[in-house]
């Protein structure tokens, strides 16, 4: 900081070193400013106007030397010089010229007295040339005389220093002014020109700005930034509310249109809160719907061409939007009820699963259905296009003929429409007539002319004709019936009197089919005596062989593979007979027997 610095136009000097006289400072700022500039002014005065400009030179000869750029315009020619080294003492002089050649100015000297030496040298400029006012030795020692120097610098020099004291020129001559006073005369008064000092405001000022930000207090005296984007200045550009609703895309509260939908984020779980779709749905889908279409099936369709505009579907000519009950698929989980259209869909009132059970539908028009209602019988919890959907229709109906009771035998009756009588026949009046069975093991039996009665034992044999008390006796009595299974079997029963059942010669066992247990690989094999006494099957790994439930014994052909494991048993008292192998091609019968409470595994090897 230094006078030297400072420029010839005054609009340059704004701000120097640390003085700042930028507009619109704070009057502290002033202040320091004018405190800067009186110590410049006072360092230049105990200088005797000597200015050193901290170039380094190099030494060219007694009387001149080189700076490495071109300093002409400082060092101009008959401007006063000082050196000053330790070997050269300091001398003053004035210079004659300065020439700059690249990369060097040449400045030469006619020293007072002297001669520069051979070093480095502080080599300072004096403010005045050689016919100045001033002389700079007389300076130095003080004994200058007042008369030699010009009046404002005279004003300046009576000048007191007073801390805080700006020079200020009054119109001839210079003052020293501090406080309001020196802020009047700078056109800086607090509240008329410059704004006192304020907490908000210095917080405000004390932010950063950047771009998309916007300050705001987060308390007293204390500020910040936050985004302030393109919507949210759209935003506060509108003119009004009405504007900014529209910017937002948003429905006012008094009302207006929606384009688009609304989509909630859930329930209503207040009274006067707005109810989604969903929870309308979730209501409806426990209650059993009512709704009427124009027509209905009567058998099986393909609904995407079936329903269009213009088909015929039980005598009605169907239009588009017009809601059709499809109750007859092949394939029901295809039922429901349909709105006829070019791609025809199901209405939106039946569009989930759970909107089908419970529901009546009455099919208005057709030539079969007309005036007819259906019941949804499907329980709920199913999933639409995969769960059947069930219609049945409901009888009586406002009009029509009863169709739900069939005859048969043992009633009689007439059409029923409005009234009617349904009669039983006189055969179930007699069996209603027996009353409660009195004893086990009574049948009811034909006693003739329509008449029936409760017989057992010895009676009910020889009603059914197998002989009489309680030692039948068959007469004649011949079967062939087992021939048919094998050509060398001929069971005959013996006639009366000779001594009970004789089975005629070439009797044989009738060939079975043997039951094929498959492949076992692990896990637990289970036999069972409905697949028949003689199966087989296949060792392929480890597994474990458990009885049969039934009292009964099964011959088990076991083969073993080239994977043939362990064979484990599990639920056999007792397991005798030859150890099971794991070798490839080992065959055994396994005799299963389950009698009472026991069950024993015999294994018998076949190699």
């Amino acid at each position: 900081m230094a006078m030297k610095n400072w420029s010839t136009t005054a609009s340059s000097n704004a701000t120097v070193d640390s003085i700042n006289f930028a507009e619109n400072q704070l009057p502290s700022t002033v202040n320091n400013s004018a405190r800067e500039l009186m110590v410049d002014v006072r360092t230049f005065l105990n200088d005797g106007g000597w200015h050193n400009w901290g170039h380094t030179t190099t030494y060219a000869s007694g009387t001149s030397f080189t700076i490495s750029s071109d300093e002409t315009a400082i060092y101009t020619a008959a401007r006063r010089i000082r050196a000053v080294g330790s070997s050269t003492g300091t001398i003053y002089g004035v210079i004659s010229s300065s020439t700059y050649s690249s990369p060097n100015t040449t400045v030469n000297i006619t020293w007072d007295s002297g001669s520069l030496s051979s070093e480095t040298l502080a080599v300072s400029v004096s403010m005045l040339d050689v016919n100045g006012l001033i002389d700079a030795s007389k300076l130095l020692s003080g004994t200058l005389p007042n008369a030699r120097l010009d009046q404002q610098l005279q004003d300046v020099a009576g000048l007191a220093v007073t801390n805080s004291g700006l020079i200020v020129g009054d119109g001839s001559n210079f003052v020293l002014e501090t406080g309001a006073t020196l802020r009047t005369s700078l056109g800086l008064t607090i509240g008329t020109n410059v704004q006192a000092y304020d907490a908000d405001l210095a917080a405000l000022a004390g932010l950063t700005s950047a771009s998309d930000k916007v300050p705001y207090f987060t308390g007293s005296g204390a500020a910040a930034v936050a985004d302030f984007t393109s919507a949210g200045r759209a935003l506060v550009d509108d003119a009004n509310a009405a504007a900014q609703l529209t910017t937002l895309g948003a429905v006012p509260k008094a009302g207006g249109t929606m384009t688009g939908d609304l989509v909630l984020a859930g329930n209503p779980d207040a009274a006067l809160k707005a109810a989604t779709k969903q929870y309308v749905d979730n209501l409806l889908a426990g209650l059993a719907k009512r709704s009427t279409v124009r027509a209905g099936t009567t058998a099986n369709i393909t609904i995407a061409t079936a329903l269009n505009n213009g088909d015929t579907l039980d005598g009605v000519t169907l239009a588009t939007d017009d809601l059709v009950l499809v109750k007859d698929q092949s394939t029901s989980n295809q039922n429901g009820v349909y709105k006829v259209a070019a791609s025809p869909a199901r209405d939106d009132l039946f569009d989930t699963y759970d909107e089908h059970p419970g529901a009546l539908i009455v099919i208005e028009e057709g030539t079969v259905n007309a005036d007819t209602i259906y019941l949804c019988t499907s329980n709920t919890g199913g999933t639409l296009n995969t769960t059947a959907i069930t219609w049945t229709k409901i009888q009586p109906q406002t009009s029509g003929t009863v169709t739900s009771i069939a005859a048969g035998a043992g009633f009689s009756f007439s059409t029923i429409t409005t009234t009617g009588t349904i009669a039983v026949d006189g055969n179930l009046e007699d069996l209603d007539a027996l009353g409660t069975v009195s004893s086990n093991s009574e049948m009811i039996v034909g006693t003739g002319a329509g008449a029936y009665a409760y017989e057992s034992g010895a009676t009910l044999r020889t009603s059914i004709g197998v002989g009489t008390g309680d030692s039948p006796t068959f007469t004649g009595v011949v079967s062939d019936s087992l021939a048919s299974k094998s050509t060398n079997t001929d069971l005959t029963l013996s006639a009366a009197g000779t001594g009970g059942i004789v089975i005629g010669t070439g009797f044989g066992c009738s060939q079975q089919t043997v039951y094929d247990l498959g492949t076992n690989t692990t896990g637990t094999e289970t036999l069972d005596a409905d697949n028949g006494n003689f199966q087989k099957g296949v060792n392929n790994g480890a597994h474990t062989l458990a009885p049969q439930s039934q009292l009964s014994t099964i011959v088990v052909q076991y083969t073993n593979d080239s994977s043939a494991g362990t064979l484990t048993t599990s639920g056999y008292d007792i397991v005798t007979g030859d150890t099971i192998s794991t070798t490839n091609g080992d065959d055994f019968f396994l005799y299963s027997t389950v009698n009472g409470a026991f069950q024993h595994l015999h294994a018998v090897a076949l190699q």
